[in-house]
């Protein structure tokens, strides 16, 4: 079994959700210094580069069984 650091970065796709919710808890700045700057293009789609443990933060409260969810269901490491 492989051991992940909960400061090793991943890659995340946000959903439409995950930005409305970003910008609602954290603001258009944050977004654009921590997240949009972090962004990296790989086969054509966008991934966007955080610890794990800010995925936990930023997102965790969103995350349920059901949908809307705030990032696609598949990460990077």
């Amino acid at each position: 079994m492989t051991k992940l650091n909960l400061n090793n970065y991943v890659l995340v796709q946000i959903t439409s959700y995950g930005w409305k919710e970003l910008e609602k808890k954290y603001g258009k700045d944050y977004i654009e210094n921590y997240i949009i700057s972090s962004k990296e293009v790989i086969d054509g789609e966008d991934w966007y580069k955080m610890q794990l443990h800010q995925v936990i933060t930023r997102f965790g409260t969103m995350i349920f069984a059901a949908n809307p969810a705030p990032i696609e269901i598949n990460i990077l490491i």
